[in-house]
């Protein structure tokens, strides 16, 4: 239940930090893992995939960036800044889009299958 409830809080960039406390909590001389090292860098990678210039797939994820074709299939870009950007004919197959901006983004031609959209409808085409 607490590694289902952390993953949830960092699909969030606006959880980072609630995140940062569970994962580590900072004690006098070091910090207390609560919980395993593969899961707490499983937690960072899942944040950090949303943050602007990541690069996924080849293409760096940020505002206008071009991006046709791209493979993002199981991409998660929860909460991601995709405002107009060209993603026509991307493979968004299993993507993770919640909360994601994608206001006049091109997306013309892309893959959708079990595709989270920023609403949080699932979306298949």
């Amino acid at each position: 239940m607490f590694r289902t409830m952390l993953r949830r809080l960092a699909r969030r960039p606006f959880s980072l930090a609630i995140v940062g406390v569970l994962v580590g909590v900072p004690i006098a001389g070091g910090t207390a893992m609560l919980v395993s090292e593969d899961f707490r860098q499983e937690v960072e990678a899942r944040v950090a995939s949303a943050l602007p210039g990541t690069v996924i797939g080849g293409c760096e994820i940020k505002p206008r960036t071009q991006c046709p074709n791209a493979d993002l299939h199981g991409a998660d870009l929860s909460g991601a800044r995709l405002i107009g950007a060209n993603l026509s004919g991307a493979d968004l197959r299993r993507a993770y889009l919640w909360e994601a901006n994608l206001s006049g983004a091109n997306l013309s031609e892309a893959l959708f299958f079990h595709t989270r959209m920023p609403d949080g409808s699932i979306r298949n085409q």
